[in-house]
């Protein structure tokens, strides 16, 4: 799990972002334990009433953990990363609450301590609190064997979409992503074997492969200045002309430019603009679909919470009616047989309750893999509008069309 953390003050403000319920698809407060208020704004306000006793201005020590994308996590996977978090940063046995978010799909969790001692009335020291969260982070991973991120990697290898400075400060002033651009350009590269084949590819995106005044190769579009081939694609100049040529044999900057307003233009607008407006169509009805999916999900959860409310109080009933009253209840409690069916009851009492608890993560589980699937489709399509938006800009195009992704 990706573990962030921070020592905080405003008690209110973050319990009113925790139980946020506009931002968050489903809520839960799962654990308020240590506080005598029963809510997580009396808890907050608790801990900052305990804190005026001492200096401490940050009382409390707020942290998320977050699990990979598509990993099947469950509660007491949170419960355990917890004690482990406590255990490393001295924070065994402070009051704590824990809420359950759950957003397109993906479960996460946040962890809320009182950073305050109250036998010895000072705030706990969390010295290196960072370094330490990020080798129980690792310890996660590795136990649940997920695939450790590159930022917990010891030794990272850059990635080949990275960029340099002057890369990105081109695509900035194109209003291009300067990570999807370069991938465009290596993608062109690794996918041709031929120069034929490279410059279609280019061209396809809305490039011009071209001689350029100080470079070897450039690209060029119709609005911004040259792309270094070399840097762009991330390949040698000796490797661009053994598939290129010479230099000399492809056009000039101006006459490739001028070769991207030809009546071939406008057959790419009109065929750009309509596959763009199947896209936003399907993208229109997913995001409906999404809402009915999760309005949908809320009231399954709310009928089991009731099932699970009117069960639970008849399995009290009928536990309770195994105690009897008056001179059967005495004789009961004399012949040791009352100590026995209190305890039988208990027993029954924690497997319902641990029984429902299944119920209710079963439950979640399904609607979380069913929302995850779907929230691929809707990101899926979203970049394929992304990239015909930029073909439609490259294009000479001004309209851009944004998709409301808000559950507004």
């Amino acid at each position: 799990m990706i573990i962030k953390a921070s020592q905080r003050a405003n008690g209110r403000e973050l319990a009113a972002h925790l139980m946020n319920a506009e931002d968050n698809e489903h809520i839960m407060l799962h654990e308020l334990t240590g506080f005598v208020a029963n809510d997580l704004q009396g808890a907050f306000e608790e801990a900052h009433a305990v804190s005026k006793a001492t200096r401490a201005e940050k009382y409390l020590f707020s942290v998320s953990l977050n699990p990979p994308p598509d990993a099947e996590v469950k509660i007491g996977d949170f419960e355990d990363a917890a004690g482990l978090i406590e255990k490393k940063l001295g924070l065994s046995g402070q009051p704590r609450a824990m809420v359950l978010h759950e957003k397109f799909g993906r479960l996460h969790a946040h962890l809320v301590y009182s950073r305050i001692d109250t036998e010895n009335m000072r705030a706990i020291h969390l010295p290196h609190f960072k370094r330490k969260l990020m080798d129980v982070a690792c310890h996660l991973y590795r136990a649940h064997e997920w695939q450790l991120p590159a930022g917990l990697e010891k030794h990272e290898s850059g990635r080949k979409e990275n960029y340099e400075l002057a890369e990105h400060q081109q695509a900035k002033r194109a209003q291009r992503d300067p990570e999807a651009l370069k991938r465009l350009f290596q993608m062109a590269w690794s996918r041709s074997d031929s120069a034929a084949a490279f410059k279609a590819a280019l061209l396809d995106a809305g490039f011009a492969v071209a001689r350029g005044d100080r470079r070897g190769f450039v690209a060029v579009d119709e609005t911004d200045k040259p792309y270094s081939l070399s840097r762009w694609c991330g390949v040698k100049p000796r490797e661009l002309a053994a598939r290129l040529g010479n230099p000399k044999s492809w056009p000039g900057i101006r006459e490739a430019r001028s070769s991207l307003s030809n009546k071939d233009i406008q057959q790419k607008r009109e065929t750009e603009a309509r596959r763009r407006r199947e896209v936003e169509a399907q993208l229109k009805s997913m995001m409906l679909a999404r809402k009915t999916m999760i309005e949908a999900h809320r009231q399954k959860r709310r009928t089991l919470l009731a099932f699970h409310r009117d069960r639970q109080a008849e399995e009290a009933r009928v536990r309770s009616a195994r105690f009897a009253k008056g001179l059967k209840g005495l004789w009961q409690f004399v012949t040791g047989k009352r100590a026995k069916l209190k305890a039988e009851a208990q027993a029954e009492a924690f497997a319902a309750q641990e029984r429902d608890k299944l119920e209710r993560e079963t439950m979640s589980a399904a609607q979380r893999r069913e929302r995850r699937a779907l929230e691929r489709e809707i990101v899926a399509r979203r970049k394929i509008l992304e990239r015909q938006q930029d073909a439609s800009r490259r294009l000479g195009r001004d309209r851009r069309v944004d998709i409301e992704v808000s559950l507004d």
